[in-house]
């Protein structure tokens, strides 16, 4: 990935918050996440509410790109 394509997705997503529009996978519709990180392809998510025990979650960019939103907090 080019460091055009990084600089792109850091301003993109990082340090925003990402809402779910549809459930995906485990990760219920409406879920609220907050990124923390980018790296290889994949954001790293702090989630409001625990999925599967846990807050922190892993998804590609692609399933943030099609099944979310993205908001300044």
């Amino acid at each position: 990935m080019s460091v055009y394509n990084i600089n792109m997705l850091a301003h993109n997503y990082l340090n925003k918050i990402v809402i779910f529009k549809n459930k995906t996978g485990c990760i219920p519709q409406g879920t609220q996440a907050y990124c923390v990180g980018i790296s290889n392809g994949y954001v790293f998510l702090y989630a409001k509410q625990p999925i599967l025990g846990t807050n922190n979650i892993k998804v590609s960019i692609d399933m943030i790109k099609k099944n979310c939103t993205i908001r300044s907090h």
